[in-house]
């Protein structure tokens, strides 16, 4: 039998999720308690029951600070981030190179795209961006010191290098005894399913079931004591 969940705990899930994105909104200043229920549920659905487990909701929920001496809550974001001071500084204190996705830091610093621009050209900031519309996916800390500047002139010889087709490349391959990549793939995937094939044939039963009725049975003919 199915479980039965009770309908002002389906309200309170519900109006939660309504009132995060609200604070969001006003992030980062805080709302008071008062405004956040006011907002989230009408006059006639403020029952206590339900009011109360929402309450329990939102001081449970990892996107909101909770303040109970003034009685307010205020958005959590995943990073509590707002200047490229701030930024690097995060970095700083990381004891490892995890990326910081650029979603995630948008929820609390809305406008950040155009300073992580200026960042990446100022090679402060490692950026992966999305194909698409080149928006920056992903960052992670840079060190200015690290680049070393190089002249045009050897940019220019770098790309006037031509580059083998593919063609010219398995054919040269092919010509010294060697084989591509590609074809090391292609003979481990026939091996593979030989393998699967043989075993298959090995572990399938014999059985004589076709032989059934070709042969009459002379056992009664044996003669006694043999």
């Amino acid at each position: 039998m199915p479980i039965q969940i009770p309908p002002y705990l389906t309200s309170a899930q519900t109006k939660s999720t309504y009132a995060v994105s609200r604070l969001r909104e006003n992030f980062p200043a805080a709302v008071s308690i008062d405004d956040v229920v006011n907002y989230a549920f009408g006059k006639m659905e403020q029952d206590d029951r339900t009011i109360d487990t929402f309450k329990k909701i939102m001081e449970r929920s990892n996107e909101v600070a909770v303040n109970k001496k003034d009685r307010t809550y205020c958005y959590k974001p995943p990073y509590d981030i707002r200047s490229s001071d701030q930024l690097i500084a995060h970095f700083q204190k990381q004891t490892d190179t995890t990326f910081i996705t650029v979603s995630d830091l948008k929820k609390g610093w809305g406008d950040c795209e155009a300073v992580i621009d200026k960042m990446e050209q100022q090679n402060r900031l490692l950026v992966i961006r999305h194909k698409k519309d080149n928006a920056p996916r992903v960052i992670w800390a840079d060190d200015a010191a690290l680049h070393a500047p190089l002249d045009q002139e050897f940019k220019d010889l770098w790309a006037s290098i031509p580059l083998s087709s593919k063609d010219d490349v398995v054919r040269y391959l092919k010509q010294s005894g060697r084989i591509t990549a590609g074809q090391i793939a292609e003979n481990k995937a026939t091996a593979q399913t030989k393998a699967k094939v043989r075993k298959s044939r090995q572990s399938t039963k014999q059985t004589n079931k076709h032989m059934v009725g070709l042969f009459k049975d002379y056992s009664g003919m044996r003669q006694k004591g043999k």
